[in-house]
């Protein structure tokens, strides 16, 4: 899975329901058996004793009481996953503690308030929460209270994408936390150091303060703490690319977990294997892996934690191009977070149904689920998440030219990805204005845009992300009409592709090079590139490649060239564009469900080129996913999507030989 939906679940589990809750001394019967009801976690029978004592409390003017009941009330909308009616109780509480002047409710009050606010993803109003809190705590003398909201200051900054800020608050509350010897929350400020530094790729600094928390919680002798340290590190090391160290990690968390007897526990280990085994390339390891975890998860009765493993599942599946499996293991998790009343990870399903949607052709089935997460999301109170789902709104307009509105959408999501971990985004973003200048017929704008995303993604050393862009400004220079200058791009874009076996752009680029030849008047040498583009593309056909330059390179293009190309040269066998097309589009409905009927033998068959074409794209995606985290792991990928490539071409030559009339049927009129 992508990086960002592994932070949130560190942001939720380090909370620890820290939430504070005024001391009940009243004697009254009513008060007690609440708080008796929901120290046994009867949340319902709580709520209704503490609102029949509501209104003695305001009749009789103790007002003391009346903001406990309403803060406590809240605590159990808390706990329920109730936030926003969270926020409305402890926002009284809060008005009537300020009239009563009374320094330590108030600043209770306004961590409470924060901690709901962040769970709603509202972090701006919880950032000022925790700065009201922590700066009545330190007038106070409450170092505790103070270091607390420090904390919840770093883990608020921290999911805004603001590094530095949060690695300020963490180290400013470890201080406070050794001082106190609150060894707890020192490891937790360990541990959000790590992510901050790991955010930041310093991950030598974000390793050495991780293994300072491994040794703070081997003290304290939690096994869960300890077991959810290593798991942290694991993934670390997995996002550095070293695999290897991180499933060791795993091994010992798993040995250390045993005594714990926690099937949450050992599934949320089974779901972290399965994050590196997805990391290194292997899919099917990842998703025995996930199976695992998820059977683990619900026997512990983990519903959040198998939320998040099937939305993983999910995510592995789509790349697979296995759709309909795709689309169950989403569902499934959106019952979950709908269930649970988790709204921020429903909306992150929908985003992921909504991307499924897209890829597939299904637009007005995207805008909806898009349109879904945008309202749970609020708008931009999501941050970076509803950057993400703007992206996606932003290329259904793209895809049904709707460029204005496009314009707009891009313009939002920009907006809303300015993190340190953001660049990537942000330079897809650049790569969309590229695009829609470029359809409108503004090329030099369009070369501008796509030169500063190829900036951006230099420096990340974000190669296949490179690759495809470079043809793209190619395009755009060509249309601008200085194809001398052109054909840099493309031998460039070539070489990538070549190297790192990037087939979607490498086939776009040898085009790209074609388009010069024959702008030069060398029809004949224009021909031979776009002879190789075919041979290169039939060697393994697109599906649903996720491009943001080369995509101005479309399979007609090429076809169009071809049967032009032909006609200029009588004698030589005529080019059937209509037949390989329609070749292409039998290919590409092989993904699609179908009531066809074939026989089992066919079956096997067909099964074995949807896996072939799946676990390429699948492959370039985890190639682009390492480049990113600067795991240096190029090489490796390759050699799997050479092997995928040969496994392709492989069952070609077994269907040609067993299945003529598969053959005929699908793959005759484009390998003949």
């Amino acid at each position: 899975m992508n990086r960002l939906s592994t932070m949130i679940i560190f942001l939720v589990c380090v909370l620890l329901f820290s939430i504070c809750a005024h001391a009940a001394d009243d004697p009254e019967q009513l008060f007690e058996k609440a708080v008796t009801a929901f120290n046994d976690g009867r949340y319902d029978e709580a709520v209704s004793l503490w609102e029949q004592a509501l209104p003695l409390y305001k009749k009789s003017g103790d007002t003391e009481h009346e903001a406990m009941v309403l803060n406590n009330i809240g605590l159990v909308h808390f706990y329920t996953r109730q936030y926003d009616d969270a926020v409305g109780y402890f926002k009284q509480a809060l008005a009537i503690d300020r009239k009563r002047d009374i320094s330590r409710d108030v600043a209770t009050d306004l961590q409470n308030l924060g901690l709901a606010y962040f769970r709603l993803g509202e972090y701006n109003p919880a950032l000022s929460a925790f700065k009201e809190s922590a700066a009545v705590f330190d007038t106070i003398g409450d170092i505790n209270g103070t270091a607390a909201n420090l904390q919840q200051l770093g883990l608020t900054e921290f999911a805004l994408g603001n590094y530095a800020e949060a690695g300020r608050y963490f180290i400013t509350a470890s201080d406070l936390h050794r001082g106190v010897r609150d060894r707890k929350g020192y490891a937790i400020d360990l541990m959000g150091l790590g992510d901050t530094y790991a955010a930041l790729d310093r991950f030598d600094k974000a390793l050495e303060n991780y293994e300072e928390a491994l040794k703070v919680r081997e003290v304290l002798g939690e096994v869960e703490p300890y077991v959810a340290t290593r798991i942290r590190i694991a993934r670390a090391f997995a996002n550095n690319g070293r695999y290897d160290e991180a499933l060791e990690y795993l091994k010992q968390a798993k040995k250390d977990a045993k005594e714990a007897k926690s099937d949450p526990l050992m599934g949320d280990i089974a779901s972290a294997w399965a994050e590196v085994l997805n990391s290194s390339g292997d899919a099917d390891g990842a998703l025995a892996s996930f199976d695992e975890a998820l059977a683990l998860m619900k026997k512990g009765n983990d519903l959040s934690g198998a939320g998040m493993a099937l939305t993983n599942r999910g995510i592995i599946l789509s790349e697979l191009l296995r759709f309909s499996e795709a689309e169950k293991s989403f569902d499934d998790a959106l019952l979950i977070y709908q269930v649970t009343k988790d709204p921020r990870n429903e909306a992150k399903v929908l985003i992921n149904l909504g991307n499924l949607a897209n890829e597939t052709g299904d637009l007005d089935g995207a805008f909806s689920f898009y349109t879904q997460a945008e309202t749970l999301l609020n708008g931009d109170r999501g941050g970076a998440i509803s950057g993400v789902n703007y992206l996606g709104i932003g290329e259904v307009y793209l895809k049904k030219k709707e460029f204005k509105k496009a314009r707009a959408v891009f313009g939002t999501a920009g907006k809303l990805l300015t993190g340190e971990r953001d660049k990537r985004y942000s330079a897809k973003i650049d790569a969309c204005f590229g695009l829609l200048d470029y359809y409108e017929g503004d090329y030099v704008s369009a070369i501008g845009r796509f030169n500063k995303a190829l900036t951006i993604l230099r420096k990340e050393n974000a190669r296949t992300l490179v690759a495809d862009i470079l043809v793209g400004t190619g395009m755009a220079i060509i249309e601008g009409g200085r194809p001398d200058v052109a054909s840099g791009y493309f031998a460039e874009a070539k070489r990538l592709a070549d190297d790192l076996v990037i087939g979607p752009v490498g086939w776009r680029a040898v085009y790209g090079d074609g388009l010069l030849k024959e702008t030069a008047g060398d029809k004949a040498m224009a021909m031979a590139r776009y002879e190789d583009a075919l041979f290169r593309l039939s060697g393994m056909p697109d599906i649903v490649p996720t491009l943001y330059g080369s995509r101005i390179i479309t399979i007609d293009d090429l076809l169009d060239r071809l049967s032009s190309g032909d006609a200029d040269n009588t004698g030589t066998e005529q080019f059937d564009r209509t037949r390989v097309k329609d070749n292409f589009e039998r290919i590409a409905g092989l993904f699609v469900d179908t009531e066809e009927a074939r026989s089992a033998k066919d079956e096997k068959l067909v099964e074995r080129v949807r896996n072939a074409i799946g676990k390429f794209n699948y492959l370039e995606k985890r190639l682009a996913d390492d480049e990113y985290h600067k795991g240096n792991n190029a090489e490796l990928f390759s050699k799997k999507l050479l092997g995928t490539q040969g496994e392709y071409l492989k069952v070609l030559d077994d269907i040609r030989n067993t299945a003529p009339e598969l053959w005929d049927e699908c793959f005759s009129g484009l390998y003949e």
